[in-house]
């Protein structure tokens, strides 16, 4: 697992044998995420890039999900943070490994 700062964004790239289950999504892993924070240091953005068990039984490797998402990972939480502060409320956004996105849903408190 590799996690590492840039600004305000906090970037989690999981290995093979790290990836997470996602908390309401059957057989559904998170193989990467970014949290970006708002300047007062309250979490804001929360990003999600996932894999499916079906994907993977369909060919798509642990190691192509968590690789795709890396290369995307970057560039989706710049564009995120970029507005950061026009978000009134905190949200998660879920993407597929490639980068394309899921859902929005707002963060339950």
């Amino acid at each position: 697992m590799r996690d590492w700062w840039e600004e305000n964004i906090h970037y989690t790239v999981y290995d093979p044998d790290t990836i997470r289950r996602w908390y309401d999504m059957v057989d559904t892993y998170v193989v990467a995420e970014a949290a970006i924070y708002y300047p007062d240091d309250t979490p804001k953005i929360g990003l999600y890039f996932l894999v499916t068990k079906q994907g993977l039984l369909s060919g798509v490797t642990k190691e192509t999900a968590i690789a795709e998402a890396e290369q995307v990972i970057q560039n989706i939480a710049q564009e995120w943070g970029a507005r950061v502060e026009e978000q009134e409320e905190s949200i998660q956004v879920l993407f597929d490994w490639r980068g394309q996105e899921i859902e929005r849903r707002p963060v339950k408190r």
